[in-house]
């Protein structure tokens, strides 16, 4: 009797004439039997065996779903043996990861598009989303896009040169697959996180439900090109993969883990919005590596890069960039992420380095011990704004600038929008409103000033003008100010307070 893998390879075989596309099953059997791989069968006319999962029999012969290779997530192994069972008669679909366990490389990497019309009701994605999904895959030369087996929703292949990418189990394999969904996120600025179903699992590559009415698995745009490992980031192995957060020199990772997995349950999931787009696909062509991070909905990359958008004149207008953004990092290992970024409403990030404690430029929030954090892209304090720009404190309240264009920078800065006025330079002191919204701007009358200036008010041998800000809650506001967080399992987070527009832990 044939053995397992044999089995596969000639049922396989003898679909190829059969099959909507057979170029698919061609690349699968090219490497067999060195592909993890998933049999799955059906109950047909028999009945379940007690005590043998997904086993079945029908008095004469017993069947079961085959997975090929044992412990792939850590150390694969396995013995084949004589398949008993005619799997021609019970097969109902054959997958693959893309992982060879045995050369240890992963070949390609694929994902499922949910589709509504092919699952239950109130699950997937409806048919327009499905086609925006469809349209932001075809900009992507190493993307291959096919149909799923029932014909209904979409399946994304990337495939990769013939030395493959090393990957040493399936966990490596799946951390891959979310290095090229974020790499497929930052090319076209769409969020795939929300509309993939699988992330570089099984993909079925033959399955009982296609057919040639329904078109299942058939070839909808080849790939351009195959990618290499040059063309993946870097540190894609010491990014933020599901269970494994990327630390450097840090001893105790278990702790720092638990540290960022309740660090991210005190966010708030802000969909990315056009603002957050742009930044990133202003970070993407920059030389820092920039990725997404899907599993956790936040964006990796480099304070320098962050600082070179805040700096550069024309792209700060380009981006309409609000508050400023300072590091101490001088960005002389451009191929490594060192903060990670989650996003705020109306297009801003709240950035933390990686591991508490680290130190950083003065404007940032940190005590040595807690994550060191600072904002992107939202509108500075008052108090910061004007320090930065050189102000003087007045003995009465405000600060006293002695050139218009410095007020109206720090104004800026500060999420305001001023002009100033056409007459003679004088120093201006720039002071918070009574309601802590808006600015009051004053200066002093002089005789060859005119009777009226527009939009200031002249009393009290001095002018002065209310500047309205964008100072609103830069994060969704709380039903309450203090939180006592419990995960679904009931394990217990602690307490968090609603502090300067985010969740910071407490005691």
């Amino acid at each position: 009797m044939p053995t397992v893998n044999q089995s596969i390879q000639l049922f396989l075989q003898a679909q190829l004439q059969r099959h909507n596309d057979p170029d698919l099953l061609e690349r699968v059997l090219r490497y067999l039997p060195a592909l993890e791989i998933q049999v799955n069968v059906a109950a047909d006319n028999g009945e379940p065996v007690d005590g043998k999962r997904s086993t079945y029999t029908d008095g004469v012969n017993e069947w079961w779903n085959i997975r090929i290779p044992k412990n792939a997530n850590s150390e694969p192994q396995w013995g084949d043996y004589e398949l008993r069972w005619p799997l021609d008669l019970h097969a109902e679909g054959i997958g693959s990861t893309g992982w060879d366990w045995q050369a240890k490389r992963s070949r390609w990497v694929g994902f499922d598009v949910d589709s509504i019309i092919g699952h239950a009701a109130g699950v997937g994605i409806s048919d327009a989303e499905l086609e925006k999904v469809q349209k932001a895959a075809e900009a992507l030369p190493y993307v291959e896009i096919r149909r799923s087996t029932g014909g209904k929703g979409l399946h994304f292949y990337v495939y990769f040169t013939e030395e493959g990418i090393p990957t040493n189990n399936h966990t490596e394999h799946a951390a891959l697959a979310r290095a090229i969904l974020g790499m497929m996120r930052s090319a076209t600025g769409f969020d795939f996180a929300s509309q993939i179903d699988a992330c570089g699992g099984n993909m079925w590559f033959w399955h009982r439900k296609m057919s040639k009415e329904n078109n299942g698995l058939a070839l909808i745009k080849p790939t351009e090109n195959t990618l290499t490992e040059a063309d993946l980031p870097d540190d894609w192995r010491d990014l933020v993969p599901v269970g494994k957060l990327a630390t450097k020199g840090n001893a105790d990772i278990n702790t720092e883990q638990d540290t960022f997995d309740r660090l991210c349950n005190t966010f708030v999931q802000i969909p990315l919005d056009d603002d957050h787009k742009a930044i990133i696909e202003e970070l993407v062509r920059s030389r820092f590596s920039t990725i997404w991070q899907p599993d956790f909905h936040l964006l990796q990359t480099h304070t320098k890069a962050l600082q070179n958008l805040s700096d550069d004149p024309e792209t700060r207008k380009e981006l309409q960039l609000k508050g400023t953004f300072k590091t101490i990092t001088e960005g002389k290992d451009p191929a490594t992420c060192n903060c990670f970024c989650v996003p705020m409403l109306r297009g801003g990030f709240r950035v933390y380095r990686f591991s508490p404690g680290t130190a950083e430029h003065e404007s940032w929030e940190q005590d040595g011990q807690a994550w060191t954090s600072t904002t992107f892209n939202v509108p500075t304090d008052l108090e910061k704004a004007v320090t930065e720009a050189g102000a003087t404190p007045h003995p009465k309240g405000g600060y006293v600038f002695e050139k218009f264009v410095d007020a109206q920078n720090a104004i800026l800065t500060a999420g305001g929008d001023f002009a100033p006025p056409v007459i003679e330079e004088r120093p201006l002191t720039v002071k918070d409103h009574k309601d802590k919204k808006r600015y009051v701007v004053e200066m002093a009358v002089q005789d060859s000033d005119p009777d009226r200036l527009p939009g200031w008010i002249r009393e009290r041998g001095k002018w002065s003008r209310i500047v309205n800000t964008d100072r609103t809650s830069n994060n969704s506001k709380p039903l309450d100010i203090v939180r006592h967080l419990i995960t679904p399992d009931d394990k217990e987070i602690g307490f968090v307070a609603w502090i300067r527009n985010r969740w910071v832990e407490q005691s």
